[in-house]
């Protein structure tokens, strides 16, 4: 959660912040991925990951995105003075965060009472498929109605 914080109110220093989170999370994630490759233990490694990361990852893009949204409305106003821009853009952003909400609730849920569990590896990994599989689903498939007048 603190990264999707810093992620989102990143975007207030111009997206600098919030790229910099974003970057420093994706090395990190990518070095110790390596790490366990290289040592034989990235199925291990990746059970421990999967599982919450399914849902956690997309709600840290979705509140980085959000950061960038308020980082081009201060950098591109367009005929708008700055701070109108970005109560504009800030109305929307601030809405994405907040539905990315309940993906960190279950992703910390999962977290903290499955992924730490003496389950098999590759069961933890079918559920983290599952569950990436129901975000895109619902992301991909709901909302989709006739548009409003």
């Amino acid at each position: 959660v603190q990264v999707a914080l810093v992620a989102f109110a990143g975007g207030m220093t111009a997206g600098i912040l919030t790229g910099w989170s974003m970057l420093q999370n994706g090395l990190l994630l990518g070095a110790l991925a390596g790490a366990a490759a290289k040592s034989g233990q990235a199925l291990a490694f990746w059970s421990l990951i999967v599982p919450h990361g399914s849902l956690e990852l997309p709600a840290i893009v979705l509140a980085g995105g959000s950061g960038l949204m308020l980082a081009r409305a201060i950098l591109f106003p367009g005929d708008l003075p700055r701070a109108a821009s970005l109560r504009r853009a800030a109305g929307e952003a601030v809405r994405i965060v907040l539905g990315a909400l309940p993906l960190f609730l279950l992703a910390g849920l999962v977290e903290g009472f499955f992924t730490p569990s003496a389950t098999d590896p590759v069961l933890k990994l079918g559920v983290g498929t599952a569950l990436a599989a129901a975000f895109v689903a619902y992301v991909l498939l709901t909302g989709r109605g006739e548009p409003e007048a």
